[in-house]
């Protein structure tokens, strides 16, 4: 009798555990799909110039700020995978990989070294990030091509005031970057599909 009777009692201690493993399941997913959706409104506000969602609060003046350059990059980036031959894939996965870490350590090591030419800014990012997708080297010659040091200190002075690298929330900025590049890399091929050019795919 006292054994049948302890069996529902064991039963009973395990409900709650089960029920803590439940809600930990659903607060992960609805954390993520949170993260899916304010990746999917910003990139929709960049790429295809729709205005910021009010969920964005006052980060959706920031965005309406540098889209403009924000797009061009994106462009230039999708085109430059493909000149390179670099597989698409791979460098959203160097963007799934990239550490908190090494990035805080780049820009500190920027801040403290004080690089004079956009030359010397790559040697250090190319230091302090790993990157095994595929060689950063690559994309020497056309980062001196693009970025100036006017460019540059103005990113490091924005991150600075406005604290960026502490408070970054690197899922997030991942999730970003990759929706924001593959909606754009949609949106060439399109254009490419319309004009009967060939695609990036």
């Amino acid at each position: 009798m006292t054994e049948l009777s302890s069996r529902p009692e064991k039963k009973f201690r395990k409900w709650p555990i089960i029920t803590l493993a439940v809600l930990l399941g659903l607060g992960i997913a609805g954390l993520l799909l949170y993260k899916k959706i304010i990746a999917y409104t910003i990139s929709n506000a960049i790429v295809k110039q729709e205005e910021p969602s009010p969920l964005l609060g006052s980060y959706g003046t920031e965005v309406r700020k540098f889209r403009a350059p924000i797009n061009k990059a994106s462009e230039q980036i999708i085109y430059k995978l493909d000149s390179l031959h670099i597989p698409f894939e791979s460098f959203l996965m160097a963007v799934d990989n990239a550490d908190k870490t090494e990035i805080l350590q780049t820009l500190d090591a920027i801040n403290e070294q004080k690089p004079g030419t956009p030359n010397e800014v790559f040697n250090i990012v190319k230091k302090n990030m790993t990157v095994k997708e595929f060689d950063v080297e690559l994309f020497r010659k056309p980062f001196l091509r693009y970025a100036s040091m006017p460019k540059i200190n103005k990113a490091m002075n924005y991150i600075e005031s406005h604290k960026l690298a502490e408070e970054i929330d690197i899922s997030i900025s991942r999730e970003i970057i990759k929706t924001v590049l593959r909606q754009k890399k949609d949106e060439i091929t399109q254009k490419l599909k319309a004009s009967g050019g060939i695609t990036t795919d």
